[in-house]
């Protein structure tokens, strides 16, 4: 019986070196899929973001490439995520990744082709190449990242995001899409609400721009008072010598200003923006408006 229990733990031991093995060979992949993203992001982006937010974004795509069971990815704040200083969890912004025949399986079996005369079923042609889209919202921008499909009959390739192929989709999925996309950027539908009724509501491009810019750094001084809390605290735990208190203050001067390159990295947008966005926004409603309308009923459109 001693010879029996001993084989058991012997095999038990030799399972979970095997597994611990496996767990590490696994995690090291990972971090150098991460890395080879990383880089290849952050050579083709253009977008105002820092390395810490940048590479949050690939790693939400690695967890949503390994699980699958969400989509939006909100950051944490709390002090026992934020650990030992490092005040790049408080500068990670909202993450969204739109596959919808993942997400909404059920009602989505593959992204329909974008060609009007064509029924293909168009395959996965990696993520879109510049990384992720920086799109504006209530309290600060956000990410927004998409796959580039391509068609095997018709070979059309277009990306997940594009107006064509959220039209192809059935309606109660594309309401899911939550932005209004521009040229290069784009905004979260309940802001773009918001700002249509204030324009109509008469107040100005900059004056929505100040509303905007009150908001963005209302969330900017949270986070970096959350951050200066989490210093006092280690503070409290620690013996409060002049060498720990000066180095606590370093550490909360380290979170950075509101628009650093190499931190926070938040922008308001510009007036420009917002009219362009006015204008995009009215052209889009036009449109769909007209869609509604019967053929024989429209005799001129000026």
């Amino acid at each position: 019986e001693c010879q029996v229990l001993n084989q058991k733990i012997s095999t038990y031991g030799e399972k979970a070196a095997i597994q611990e093995k496996e767990a590490e060979l696994h995690a090291k992949k990972r971090r150098q899929q991460i890395n080879l993203r990383f880089e290849s992001w952050r050579k083709r982006s253009s977008i105002h973001i820092s390395d810490a937010q940048l590479l949050y974004a690939v790693e939400c795509v690695e967890d949503f490439t390994e699980n699958q069971s969400t989509w939006v990815f909100h950051p944490s704040f709390s002090l026992s995520s934020v650990g030992d200083a490092a005040p790049s969890v408080l500068w990670r912004k909202t993450v969204t990744i739109w596959r919808p025949e993942l997400v909404f399986m059920q009602l989505v079996k593959f992204q329909p082709c974008v060609h009007p005369a064509c029924d293909g079923q168009p395959s996965l042609d990696g993520w879109v190449e510049n990384g992720p889209r920086l799109v504006y919202g209530l309290n600060g921008s956000e990410l927004l990242l998409a796959y580039r499909y391509r068609c095997p009959k018709c070979r059309t390739s277009f990306r997940g995001w594009d107006s064509a192929a959220l039209a192809v989709l059935p309606k109660c999925v594309s309401r899911q899409f939550h932005f209004f996309l521009t040229e290069r950027s784009g905004v979260r539908k309940e802001l773009l609400n918001i700002f249509v009724h204030c324009i109509m509501a008469s107040m100005t491009l900059t004056g929505f721009r100040d509303f905007l810019s009150d908001s963005y750094y209302t969330e900017y001084y949270k986070r970096h008072l959350i951050y200066m809390e989490m210093v006092a605290s280690d503070l409290e735990r620690e013996n409060r010598s002049l060498r720990l208190y000066r180095a606590s203050v370093e550490r909360s001067l380290s979170f950075g200003s509101f628009g650093s390159t190499t931190g926070y990295a938040q922008q308001v947008p510009s007036v420009d923006f917002l009219r362009q966005l006015l204008i995009d926004h009215a052209s889009f409603c036009r449109e769909e408006h007209v869609a509604l309308l019967q053929p024989s009923t429209i005799y001129k459109w000026d």
